[in-house]
């Protein structure tokens, strides 16, 4: 019996317990994440920011507290999380993590991309419309007509998908 085998990257996902500072120290390292060229989503219950890393830091929204959040470009994601008196701070790469982290390594598949909710049908449009979100979504591309979509590379164990990093907006 002969089958195709595929040459599959392997993926590496570290992992620490930190405090907000150590989050803030990976937030601003230039070197992974370069301010125009990285993708910033910041949540808490009652509002969610999806801006240029650029962006938040001209609006000074790291200063805020988020309950959980991700930084992601071409090359890297960092996703954290407030547990308790902590947050569990990831960091997703294709590449080589840096030391200090507790690592796993994931297979990966095929690039992918995903909808995000939304679509922009006149250019007079101040954003994108979702007939059941009741108010204008912003997503940090060029004003066009269509839908917005994220791009990323899924993570497997045993052939299932168990982490997407998210690397690029289109």
């Amino acid at each position: 019996m002969t089958g195709i085998v595929t040459d599959r990257k392997v993926a590496h996902v570290g992992c620490r317990r930190t405090s907000w500072s150590e989050v803030l120290a990976e937030i601003n390292n230039e070197e992974r994440f370069p301010n125009n060229e990285t993708y910033v989503v910041l949540e808490r219950t009652e509002h969610i920011e999806f801006v240029k890393k650029a962006d938040a830091h001209a609006r000074d929204l790291f200063s805020q507290h988020w309950s959980s959040g991700r930084l992601f470009n071409e090359m890297w994601e960092l996703s954290w999380e407030e547990q308790a008196y902590s947050f569990l701070l990831r960091l997703l790469t294709e590449g080589s993590l840096p030391d200090g982290w507790q690592q796993v390594e994931f297979e990966t598949g095929d690039e992918t991309s995903l909808l995000l909710y939304g679509e922009r049908k006149r250019d007079t449009d101040p954003g994108w419309r979702e007939a059941r979100i009741p108010r204008w979504l912003k997503y940090p591309v060029p004003k066009r007509l269509g839908r917005v979509r994220v791009t990323g590379i899924p993570y497997l164990k045993d052939g299932m998908v168990v982490r997407m990093r998210l690397k690029g907006v289109k």
